[in-house]
């Protein structure tokens, strides 16, 4: 059997948060403190990512990743973890999934919006961002 291109398995979880609730498991630190290992995510459908959102995509590996927003470049998407100081690879815009609208653990849940995301946002300062992307694509 055929496995599923991360485009293709996008798109199938991109058909399903438009027809019912999709919670997805989260495991990994790169988002704490905004979302941690064993949390699990509402994704909602959305047209486009604004800077500062929280979107899921799938990796080229097939599995699927949380991380913040930065901006286009070049027909992909920047993202970047909460807690990590390196932007992921460029992600193509037909790998991206939805936007994380809540999370959600044993005890709590809470939405998770763009404002939960501005410190992150300015700490990885558009200066330093030019020069880890020039440096990661050079």
């Amino acid at each position: 059997m055929e496995r599923a291109t991360p485009a293709l398995k996008a798109k199938a979880l991109r058909a399903a948060a438009g027809t019912r609730p999709l919670w997805l498991p989260v495991t990994g630190s790169s988002m704490a403190t905004t979302v941690l290992s064993g949390d699990e995510v509402l994704i909602e459908q959305a047209s486009r990512p604004r800077i500062a959102e929280v979107w899921a995509y799938v990796g080229s590996s097939g599995e699927i990743v949380v991380h913040r927003y930065v901006w286009n470049r070049g027909g992909g998407a920047l993202l970047i973890g909460d807690a990590t100081d390196v932007a992921d690879d460029l992600v193509p815009l037909d790998q991206l999934v939805g936007r994380v609208a809540s999370r959600r653990s044993a005890t709590t849940e809470s939405h998770v919006g763009r404002l939960s995301g501005l410190f992150p946002v300015a700490r990885w300062s558009w200066s330093a961002a030019v020069r880890r992307v020039r440096r990661h694509f050079h």
